[in-house]
């Protein structure tokens, strides 16, 4: 499990309305049931029911998650731990999600900081999405909510990445976040997910290339002491 509460400011639309609904996971919409209250598309992970994100961006972005979705999938050693079910050391699922979701406000508790809130709404999503329930749990949940000025990065418990990877990732394109560039921030993020994470499971195939190339040697040496 891997959780990383980050300073993401979001706050690139309108000042907040008094109205502007105040999200529970039970009321917040799942973009692969109900696309079109997440206002994107079919098969999308992407949920942004408050327009956060401008049309352009929002086409630019769910397409973003949806090749990096793709690419992943189509890595044959991606990085799980030694307790993930057997599922997914075979690779018998069909790869990791990624799902981003946008809210201008979540209810809050005042007994709860906002850091707590938002772990409790990301955890709570991810359950009402069944993803804590999956045999093999390799899913990432970025929240980003306008009001809190905060995002918050889930994994699924049996993905092992380096603890500080989500950090660096968005201490990376602190700039664009401090220039107000968000949404150009969150699609780079985005981009670099996938591409650190694929990275990761270059580096397995080829440890495990170099591991088999070592055994093939130290093979053809023990048949050579027989000549």
């Amino acid at each position: 499990l891997m959780l990383s509460l980050l300073s993401l400011f979001l706050a690139s639309g309108p000042v907040l309305r008094d109205d502007t609904q105040h999200w529970s996971p039970n009321t917040y919409p799942n973009p692969q049931i109900n696309y079109t209250l997440c206002n994107t598309w079919p098969a999308s992970t992407l949920c942004d029911p408050d327009h956060i994100l401008t049309d352009h961006w929002r086409m630019i972005i769910n397409k973003n998650i949806q090749e990096q979705i793709e690419k992943l999938r189509n890595s044959s050693d991606l990085l799980y731990n030694d307790n993930a079910s057997g599922r997914c050391h075979r690779n018998a699922t069909n790869g990791i999600t990624i799902y981003v979701i946008l809210a201008n406000r979540i209810i809050t508790t005042s007994n709860n900081s906002i850091d707590t809130d938002l772990i409790n709404f990301g955890n709570g999503v991810a359950d009402k999405y069944g993803l804590n329930s999956q045999s093999c749990k390799n899913f990432i949940v970025i929240v980003g909510v306008e009001e809190a000025k905060l995002a918050y990065v889930r994994t699924g418990y049996d993905l092992k990445l380096p603890n500080d990877l989500m950090k660096i990732i968005f201490k990376e394109y602190s700039e664009l976040f401090n220039a107000k560039n968000y949404m150009e921030g969150l699609n780079k993020i985005i981009t670099e997910i996938g591409e650190r994470m694929n990275d990761l499971s270059l580096q397995v195939f080829f440890s495990k290339f170099s591991y088999l190339l070592s055994a093939i040697d130290l093979e053809n040496r023990k048949y050579n002491v027989f000549y």
